[in-house]
């Protein structure tokens, strides 16, 4: 009901997801939130597949490589420019260019990231189904980080540029509590990290999409974009 609803107001507007283009030009660095996701596994990932959903251009799985050189990284791209650039890279194993949710079979992997992504999709229920699906076994884990709502409500929305006639998924916010209720139906269990951003980021001005922060105080910045919404940061790990 919720995606027919999205569907109607989309109809007067090209619906396309292009903002992901800028991972093109963005040069390679290692994000502060790579570091939080790492310090969260604690575990050694050397010899363990790995599987990056929605790599870009595979700067997570490098930072990886990085600290596990004997590690097994593999990533998934949609988006045709960021797979032609990312599949030219020797540290991966193997790139698919593919729907996450289509039906490519990709192989079972020891740990599975999906780093923003899940606020493409407007439902939670079949994501997290396919991604159990890529588990494999009972110790294998599941890590999202992302935008979620400490609130109880789930938002769904597209994000259009002034005077644009596309409209662009990818800042749906839905609710921790929404997270718990899917994962228990499919027997799945989690453990969540809040992210506090203590670094400043400048606002581009050319790109109103992009995050920036907001001083709060010392220890903590408020993360919004030109959506106005606040991104509350989490990482989700799922077992």
């Amino acid at each position: 009901m919720l995606t027919e609803q999205v569907s109607m107001i989309s109809n007067a507007f090209k619906e396309k997801r292009v903002h992901d283009n800028f991972y093109l030009k963005e040069k390679t660095k290692v994000k502060e939130y790579y570091k939080f996701i790492i310090s969260k596994v604690k575990e050694n990932l050397n010899h363990k597949d790995i599987l990056d959903v929605g790599c870009a251009t595979g700067d997570f799985l490098r930072y990886i490589k990085t600290l596990y050189p004997s590690s097994n990284l593999n990533g998934v791209e949609i988006n045709s420019k960021l797979f032609n650039k990312v599949k030219k890279e020797e540290f991966m194993n193997k790139v698919f260019k593919c729907d996450i949710l289509g039906k490519n079979k990709i192989g079972k992997f020891d740990y599975i990231f999906m780093l923003g992504v899940h606020s493409i999709f407007d439902e939670l229920l079949p994501i997290l189904k396919k991604l159990k699906s890529l588990k494999k076994n009972k110790k294998s884990k599941i890590f999202i980080f992302g935008i979620w709502n400490p609130y109880d409500v789930d938002v769904i929305v597209r994000l259009k540029r002034k005077n644009s006639k596309i409209l662009e998924k990818g800042w749906n916010v839905f609710s921790l509590s929404s997270l718990s209720a899917t994962l228990r139906k499919i027997k799945l269990k989690k453990k969540v990290f809040k992210f506090n951003l203590k670094i400043r980021i400048l606002q581009n001005k050319k790109d109103p999409f992009r995050s920036w922060s907001h001083v709060y105080n010392k220890d903590f910045n408020i993360i919004s974009n030109g959506s106005n919404i606040i991104h509350h940061f989490y990482l989700i790990e799922i077992v």
